[in-house]
């Protein structure tokens, strides 16, 4: 049970907590949703006080940030981690990284940075073992400062995690200010991923948002098996939460090393292994932007599944709807096996398939498979190498299935030969470059000659060179006209065969963002350049793909995002604001005060009575009908503020404009009325009001509120 303890007991009891160990250091597993070992730890602090129980973190660590007290409370915790650490590795224990959160407020409070270097370089431990996580509300003020300071710790050789992503309006551009080498994602989402749809599409959106800035991607909250499957399909690479461990003591964790019933800790080398496959993404917006569709489309793509290479075995470790239910619809050779060895896959799909993959997937990274499957049908493959695992001898590999033909019906459209060939060389490039394309170039990676093989009619028009000696030049030299005036010295700086080729050693392609002057108006391209082989020759295959539609699309799509976010922030019962949305107005204001510019508020709270009696006595369908009602009373009452719904019978009004100003004939009014209902045997709302004054955050306001709406709630009973 959680403790209810005055602001004044945290301040002057925490030295007393932190010397006589009432704060403990629990540690709670990461897990790797691939190989379900555990890849991190998180630290979390419990205050377990001689007089009042448990106290939550979310009323001690709130408080502590208050007063700039927090720093005391995070460095102790460091401590205990490397004594964790230290301890496990003299038993001859693995250890992972560990990570630790930390608050914006330690940054203010000391040399924060310095007292942390002290005290992990005096260990031993490697920094690259320490991890720190900052929440995503620390960003909503002094972003520059704060981005400084993490920098320091970066380059100091610390990693960083983004704690609660995803929990406001600002998710993104909270991400977008900082090279985070993970997220964790705000659990108010993960409640719902495997029952709401549009839950799903926004945690997939989060997730392939996070992996493109290249972060790590992890959940907290898994409770059950349908969340760790859901998430593991959707591409989140790590998980958190009951459904392996609840947070563990150090002497529980030794407890189970001890009988053996520890989970297994992934072997650090691997670790990069599986990083790559953690990014690969089974649900592509791209390859169904082409059509306009609705969001519960959204999951109907391309089938794709990931594939582990072993020495004499195949194994399906992910994939996503489109692939199961393709398997399932057409019955495919192989549908269901998890694993196959390599004379089952020659006998269930075919010799030269089977021969085409292995030979593919050790000697190239991208390839095409177009061949006759056993029962006679035709199936178009590209296989994507992911990565490799010298030390297990495993090959990782996504396969996208293009097509499948069933011949009986359609042979006669593939028995010539030489169509086919044509058909191969266009899938490689297509694969390689993707998208609506304007024009392709075929070049010569050694004297950049090249030649333009295929163009949209609207750009032919243009009459650009076709052809010449230096592709880094002429068609954009000679055409300069093409390129929006307001781009062309960014194009200049950036377009060049050094960065070209640089970035295609870096992450397999070139790509370059800019408009061009088509049909007489700015339209958003995208140049790309990728190296692949043909008839056993490398060449440049470069594209200019149309994406102005796309952008178009995108911008619609997050518009549905937003909604479907307000929607998780709405109280499905009532339609007010839900206890997750109140939680981010009360960061929003902490942040005001703590940087000194607090708007006047007050805070009412409201407690609807007797709602345990009418559920027990009427149902819980004339329950919902009491708490709604009691909604209405308040949000007419108290019209020019926002209301919340925090608890089952429990309602949070912030006061503002009017509301505030007039709040004691506001409130008065209400009782009176309230003190009628009763009388009439109606609905009876118990309140009370709090004015910020100074206080050193909300959690003091909401207190006094509190305090308020109780003393209110005993007079009531009086009656």
């Amino acid at each position: 049970m959680t403790a209810k303890v005055s602001e004044n007991y945290i301040i002057n009891n925490l030295d007393k907590a932190l010397d006589n160990g009432w704060i403990k250091v629990m540690h709670q597993p990461v897990i790797r949703v691939y190989n379900e070992q555990i890849c991190n730890d998180e630290a979390l602090a419990r205050w377990e006080d001689p007089e009042n129980g448990n106290i939550s973190p979310d009323i001690f660590v709130r408080i502590l940030e208050g007063h700039n007290l927090a720093y005391k409370l995070d460095l102790y915790v460091l401590q205990k981690v490397i004594k964790k650490m230290e301890h496990i590795n003299d038993i001859g224990r693995g250890t992972v990284p560990e990570s630790i959160n930390i608050s914006k407020s330690d940054f203010y409070s000391c040399d924060f940075i310095s007292e942390i270097k002290r005290i992990v370089d005096s260990s031993g431990i490697d920094r690259s073992n320490i991890v720190f996580e900052l929440a995503e509300e620390s960003f909503y003020e002094d972003k520059e400062f704060i981005k400084s300071k993490l920098n320091e710790l970066r380059d100091l050789g610390f990693k960083i995690w983004l704690d609660n992503y995803g929990s406001s309006y600002s998710s993104i551009d909270v991400l977008r200010s900082f090279d985070f080498d993970a997220v964790k994602f705000d659990r108010n989402y993960l409640e719902k991923v495997v029952s709401d749809n549009n839950c799903k599409i926004v945690v997939t959106e989060l997730i392939r948002t996070a992996r493109a800035l290249g972060s790590e991607t992890i959940a907290e909250g898994v409770e059950n098996k349908e969340q760790f499957d859901a998430l593991k399909e959707i591409g989140c690479g790590k998980i958190q939460g009951f459904y392996y461990s609840k947070p563990l003591s150090f002497e529980d964790i030794l407890k189970r090393y001890e009988t053996n019933s520890a989970i297994g800790f992934e072997n650090q080398n691997d670790a990069q292994y599986y990083d790559a496959l953690d990014k690969v993404n089974l649900y592509d917006m791209s390859s169904y932007m082409e059509e306009d569709i609705d969001l519960k489309d959204y999951f109907d793509c391309l089938p794709m599944v990931v594939l582990e290479v072993g020495a004499n075995s195949i194994t399906e470790i992910n994939s996503n709807a489109s692939y199961r239910k393709f398997m399932k619809k057409h019955e495919v050779p192989c549908s269901g096996c998890r694993k196959l060895s390599y004379f089952d896959l020659a006998d269930k799909l075919g010799k030269n398939i089977a021969l085409t993959f292995i030979d593919g997937i050790t000697r190239r990274t991208n390839f095409i498979i177009d061949e006759n499957l056993e029962n006679g049908n035709r199936v178009h493959l590209i296989i994507q190498k992911i990565a490799e695992n010298k030390d297990k001898g495993t090959i990782a590999a996504k396969v996208v299935l293009l097509g499948y033909i069933n011949n009986q019906a359609e042979l006669k459209h593939l028995e010539e030969l030489e169509r086919i060939k044509h058909e191969r060389k266009a899938y490689a490039r297509l694969a390689a470059l993707s998208g609506d394309y304007i024009c392709m170039y075929s070049i010569n990676p050694e004297t950049n000659a090249f030649t333009e093989y295929d163009s949209a009619e609207k750009y032919s028009r243009l009459n650009i060179v076709k052809q010449g000696d230096d592709f880094f030049k002429q068609p954009f030299t000679d055409g300069a006209e093409l390129i929006y005036a307001g781009d062309r010295e960014m194009f200049k700086a950036l377009f060049c065969k050094a960065e070209v080729m640089k970035q295609i050693a870096q992450k397999g392609m070139y790509n370059l963002e800019y408009r061009a002057m088509l049909e007489g108006r700015p339209h958003y391209v995208c140049l790309k350049v990728a190296m692949l082989s043909e008839d056993g020759e490398k060449r440049l295959i470069a594209g200019i793909i149309d994406i102005d539609s796309q952008k178009r699309k995108e911008q619609e799509y997050y518009k549905h995002l937003e909604e479907a976010r307000e929607r998780a922030n709405k109280d499905g019962l009532t339609g007010v604001k839900n206890n997750s949305a109140y939680s981010e107005y009360e960061n929003k204001l902490n942040l005001h005060i703590n940087g000194g510019k607090a708007p006047e508020f007050a805070i009412a709270m409201f407690d609807i009575n007797n709602l345990k009696y009418v559920n027990d006595t009427y149902g819980h369908k004339a329950g919902d009908d009491y708490i709604k009602k009691g909604c209405k009373i308040i949000c007419q009452t108290f019209k020019r503020s926002p209301v919340f719904r925090v608890g089952g019978d429990e309602f949070v009004a912030i006061l503002q404009d009017e509301d505030l100003t007039d709040r004691e004939n506001i409130i008065n009014e209400f009782r009176r009325e309230n003190e009628k209902r009763a009388d009439d045997g109606d609905i009876v709302i118990a309140s009370g009001i709090a004015v910020y004054n100074g206080d050193t955050n909300v959690s003091a306001v909401f207190e006094k509120a509190d305090a308020e709406m109780y003393k209110n709630k005993k007079q009531l009973k009086g009656r």
